[in-house]
C-alpha cells in the first residue's frame, strides 16, 4: 500500500516538530519511514495511522540520533564536494585569472592596493553568503527548507577563512610578496568555489521545495 501525499506531509510535519530542521535529512528521513509504514499497513492489514502511531512508539526515540549522525554527515560530505569542485576546469580558470589579477596590480602599482582589491573581493562573498545563511536560518519562511550541506559548507568557510584572516594573520608572517599573492588568489577561489557551489545544490534541491 502506497502513502498518500497528506500521509507524506504528516510524516514530514511530525519529524518538523521534532527537530529535523534540514530539508535534505528530513526527506531521507520521510523516505525510510514512508517504507517502513507501508509494509507494515501491507502486512498486518492496518490503515497509516494505526502504523505510523505504531512506527513511532517502536522507533520514535532514534530520530534525533539519526539526525544527529545525519548532520555530521552532511558536514563531511560539505568538505567531499568543496574538494572535488577545486579540480573543476571553470575552478582552474578562476585561479589563474584571481592570479594574473592580483600580481599584475602588485607589479603595476604595490602590495597594499593587491591587499585592498583582495579585501574587497573576500568581503563581499562573506557577506553574500553570510546574508543567505543568517536568512535562511532565522526566517520563519526557510526555517524548514534549509538544506544541511549547504548550512555546513558555508559554515566550514566562514570559521576557516576567519581563523586564517583574522586570528591567525597568515598573510603577516609571509615575507615573499609572490607567496601573498599566491595566498590571496587561492582565499579568493576557495570563496568563489563555496559560493558557486552552494547555488548548483540550492537548483538541486528547488525541484521539491520553493526555496
Amino acid at each position: 500500500m502506497k502513502l498518500t501525499k497528506e500521509n507524506i506531509v504528516l510524516v514530514d510535519n511530525y519529524l518538523q516538530n521534532n527537530g529535523v530542521v534540514y530539508y535534505d535529512i528530513r526527506m531521507e528521513m520521510v523516505d525510510h519511514v514512508a517504507t517502513a509504514v507501508e509494509e507494515k499497513m501491507k502486512a498486518e492489514h492496518v490503515d497509516f495511522e494505526e502504523a505510523f502511531e505504531n512506527f513511532i512508539f517502536n522507533k520514535g526515540k532514534l530520530f534525533k540520533k539519526i539526525n544527529s549522525e545525519a548532520t555530521k554527515r552532511a558536514g563531511n560530505k560539505a568538505k567531499r564536494i568543496l574538494l572535488k569542485r577545486f579540480y573543476l576546469p571553470s575552478t582552474i580558470l578562476v585561479a589563474f585569472g584571481s592570479l594574473a589579477l592580483l600580481f599584475g596590480i602588485n607589479f603595476l602599482w604595490d602590495s597594499d592596493l593587491s591587499f585592498d582589491v583582495y579585501s574587497v573581493v573576500y568581503m563581499v562573498f562573506i557577506i553574500r553568503l553570510a546574508l543567505v545563511y543568517l536568512y535562511k536560518n532565522f526566517s520563519g519562511k526557510y526555517r524548514f527548507k534549509r538544506i544541511a550541506v549547504v548550512d555546513k559548507m558555508i559554515g566550514f568557510y566562514a570559521l576557516s577563512t576567519y581563523l586564517l584572516n583574522y586570528v591567525f594573520r597568515v598573510d603577516k608572517h609571509i615575507d615573499s610578496e609572490y607567496i601573498r599573492m599566491v595566498f590571496f588568489a587561492l582565499i579568493i577561489v576557495y570563496s568563489w568555489v563555496v559560493y558557486q557551489t552552494s547555488l548548483t545544490l540550492e537548483r538541486e534541491y528547488k525541484q521539491y521545495v520553493e526555496l
